[in-house]
């Protein structure tokens, strides 16, 4: 018998050669895993919008905005919880103006959305959080 992550080779009382495939199981569980994490950050990130608009303006100034981008780097950006505290600080400006997609000085809820689901996706452009 033989076994492996994704496969289980085994013998039956046969003496027949049986192949159990776990692999695509386990991408499934995976698959799965990763919706459900995009998910719950796509709910938190609108109740996070909703919090850090104190004005109920319907945009978030950078002021606004920084707390709660600390926030979700910290929890889901591995590059971020490496930098240092001042390289940090430097990136949360350079995040905001890249979310700030119209360069009105400030984001709607969609931006702000769209923007944190790529950073959660890892498909920001370099420089971002260098």
């Amino acid at each position: 018998m033989e076994t492996s992550p994704e496969q289980l080779v085994c013998v039956d009382t046969h003496k027949t050669l049986k192949f159990y495939d776990f692999k695509h199981e386990s991408e499934k569980a995976k698959k799965e895993q990763e919706e459900a994490d995009y998910k719950q950050l796509s709910e938190l990130i609108i109740e996070q919008f909703n919090i850090a608009d104190t004005d109920r303006s319907g945009y978030l100034e950078e002021e606004e905005a920084t707390p709660f981008l600390k926030m979700i780097l910290t929890s889901y950006s591995e590059q971020y919880k490496n930098m240092d505290p001042e390289q940090q600080s430097e990136a949360i400006p350079r995040l905001f103006d890249w979310m700030d997609i119209d360069k009105s000085g400030k984001v709607t809820l969609r931006e702000f959305k769209s923007s944190l689901l790529r950073v959660f996706s890892c498909q920001m452009p370099p420089g971002i959080l260098d």
